[in-house]
């Protein structure tokens, strides 16, 4: 026989009082040209078998035989219970992971994510195909903010970017496969708290790195060479030293 279990799933394959006979069990997989063992068992509920196993979400073979020359007629029985999948902490907006200020590199995960009620239908990009996860950012104003994760997901992303909070979600860009199936944002800091939500394209979910960064551009006076010159009779001059080097 042959069966291919979802991954994650403890799967049980049982001939204890469906068999006439004294019978064996073995579970391959790699195909039949290959045949690689997973286990086997002779004689689990007296003279029947019971093997079991948690699916990497290959294809099985099950084979049934007997012990000695024993042959017979049986009932074979298949039970498959699915992983339990618990929702990220961050699956709806309210419980968004804080990035620093100037940035940082965030592990996640939307693997048993759930689409947030509150969610804008799109940004950009549609985000209402599968559920997703959220971060929030308060850069510097005036800070160049890119977040990505390209090179650092195993599925097709999309990421959006949200102003204004949790229950106005004004949308400030949004992406789907900016480096092959990957996604990077970009945009220019006003000060305010920006929500980054990541998420996949049609169901796809997965683990992913967010890498983001803040970088603050320097003053046009930053260096001495650039020094703004201030009227002979005086006056005064805004500017600001966020930015900017020694």
């Amino acid at each position: 026989y042959i069966i291919t279990p979802t991954e994650g799933s403890e799967t049980v394959i049982s001939t204890c009082g469906g068999a006439d006979y004294d019978t064996k069990l073995a579970i391959f997989a790699d195909g039949c040209d290959v045949q690689s063992c997973v286990t086997g068992v002779d004689d689990s509920c007296d003279l029947q078998s019971t093997v079991s196993w948690t699916a990497d979400g290959s294809t099985y073979l099950v084979y049934v035989t007997g012990y000695s020359t024993n042959t017979g007629e049986f009932v074979l029985t298949a039970n498959v219970t699915a992983p339990v999948v618990v929702a990220p902490e961050n699956d709806v907006c309210s419980a968004a992971v804080e990035i620093a200020s100037a940035g940082g590199v965030v592990s996640g995960t939307t693997v048993g994510s759930t689409t947030d009620s509150l969610l804008t239908d799109s940004c950009v990009t549609s985000l209402d195909t599968t559920g997703g996860v959220w971060y929030t950012i308060t850069p510097a104003n005036g800070a160049e903010v890119v977040a990505s994760t390209c090179d650092g997901a195993d599925f097709d992303t999309k990421l959006a970017v949200f102003a204004n909070g949790c229950d106005v979600q004004t949308c400030v860009t949004g992406v789907d496969d900016s480096c092959d199936r990957q996604s990077t944002v970009s945009w220019t800091a006003d000060g305010s708290t920006y929500l980054i939500y990541v998420t996949g394209y049609s169901d796809y979910t997965g683990d992913f790195d967010l890498t983001v960064t803040a970088n603050v551009p320097a003053p046009e006076n930053d260096v001495c060479s650039d020094a703004m010159e201030i009227a002979t009779t005086g006056g005064v001059v805004v500017g600001t030293t966020v930015g900017s080097t020694t």
